[in-house]
């Protein structure tokens, strides 16, 4: 039987070296953990010669907030809204969730309801709901506005805008088997292509923003991927999104997607999934549209 040489001192050091960096990348982790108290007010500053030369148009856009019950019934999120002033206020899907109480959603769109008027497309948490009138009384009930594959035309600050929202493709999957995303898709929104407005467009998921692109839209607003949940780097995409998989092309931040601009949240939830959310902080996204002339 051979006897068991203990580790050369050589061994030993990088033993030891190794210990150290296991524990400092753990420390380093878990120190970038992002909690409640790391959301953050996220800026984008736009502009289109579709706009007159005049004050600056401000969204302010919401996601995947997952019915969680935030900290004093989710005080800062309001505080960072009313702070902005926006002129509109966007909410881009998962705002309920299929497996939470729908308590955290109701009391965040009371605090919310009055700061201004509001436009909500649902996401595919929306549509994991087995009762989906259920979901869009509740949204309804707070004089917030839904868009399913259609659009509505407002002015903002002497601007004329056109706001469109497209279904989730969920919607096929758990409710409506006939249903097909891209057909609606272009029924609703073909119309729209050579219209002279500043056109959104709201979809909670970013995959087919080259598709929507081409119906001329100048901004499209999105969730769902969370930032790609793990960040290795604060300036780096995240590890995995839904729908992109690992090392995703499109999990948060500005794009340019042709003449489209493309914003994604990065989303509000600190618990859903049940994952950590590292060096990417929950966050209120805010667009301050002006005039390129």
């Amino acid at each position: 039987m051979k006897a068991v040489r203990p580790p050369l001192a050589g061994q030993r050091r990088l033993i030891k070296a190794v210990r150290f960096l296991l524990i400092a990348a753990a420390a380093f982790l878990l120190s970038s953990c992002a909690t409640e108290a790391s959301l953050v007010a996220r800026r984008y500053r736009l502009h289109s010669p579709k706009i007159k030369p005049g004050p600056t148009l401000t969204f302010a856009v919401l996601s995947d907030t997952h019915s969680q019950v935030f900290e004093n019934d989710g005080k800062r999120i309001v505080e960072m809204l009313a702070g902005a002033a926006p002129d509109l206020i966007f909410l881009v899907g998962d705002i309920i969730d299929n497996v939470l109480p729908m308590t955290g959603s109701e009391i965040l769109l009371g605090n919310i309801e009055r700061l201004a008027p509001i436009y909500f497309v649902p996401g595919n948490h929306e549509y994991y709901n087995r009762n989906m009138e259920e979901v869009f009384a509740l949204v309804r009930s707070h004089g917030i506005a839904i868009l399913q594959d259609s659009h509505v035309e407002v002015e903002v600050r002497g601007n004329a805008v056109i706001i469109a929202g497209v279904e989730d493709s969920a919607r096929a999957r758990f409710h409506d088997p006939q249903y097909d995303w891209e057909a609606g898709a272009r029924e609703a929104f073909a119309p729209l292509a050579g219209r002279s407005e500043y056109k959104i467009l709201l979809s909670h998921r970013p995959d087919h923003a080259a598709v929507f692109a081409g119906y001329g839209f100048d901004l499209m607003l999105s969730g769902h991927t969370h930032g790609g949940q793990i960040r290795l780097f604060p300036f780096t995409n995240g590890v995995y999104a839904p729908g992109q998989g690992l090392f995703p092309k499109l999990s948060g931040g500005q794009y340019r997607i042709g003449a489209m601009n493309l914003v994604i949240s990065r989303g509000v939830t600190t618990t859903r999934p049940n994952l950590p959310r590292i060096n990417n902080p929950p966050e209120v996204v805010l667009i301050e549209l002006t005039s390129s002339n």
